[in-house]
């Protein structure tokens, strides 16, 4: 897995508070409809709004109540890699640099018992 979503009751309320909070821009929003099934294989064919974030700046996150908490790097040198920032609710938001998600999947999402290379 190399994506989580939240899913919400207003998708239009839940893009503008995360707008608000983490400085989140959007793209289009896409509707559909999918088939599911629950945990006793019952099928279903629900309505899908989805929307995914495009852009999350660390700097926007710091102005809106979820300061910066922690950053690779050494001395003065902005981040290349990650950052971590805390919300009121203690809520710590990784912002991960789309450069390193190979080295990301090959180190955590390689299926168990796979050997290290």
């Amino acid at each position: 897995m190399y994506h989580v979503g939240i899913v919400v009751p207003d998708l239009d309320a839940a893009r503008a508070h995360f707008t608000e909070l983490l400085g989140v821009e959007w793209g289009p929003v896409a509707e559909n409809e999918i088939q599911i099934r629950d945990g006793d294989g019952n099928e279903f064919v629900v309505p899908n709004r989805i929307c995914y974030s495009l852009v999350v700046d660390s700097g926007r996150l710091g102005a809106v109540a979820c300061p910066l908490e922690l950053l690779d790097g050494h001395g003065d040198a902005p981040p290349s890699q990650f950052t971590y920032h805390r919300d009121p609710l203690g809520v710590r938001v990784e912002l991960v640099n789309i450069e390193i998600r190979p080295m990301m999947e090959q180190f955590m999402f390689r299926a168990a018992g796979m050997p290290d290379t």
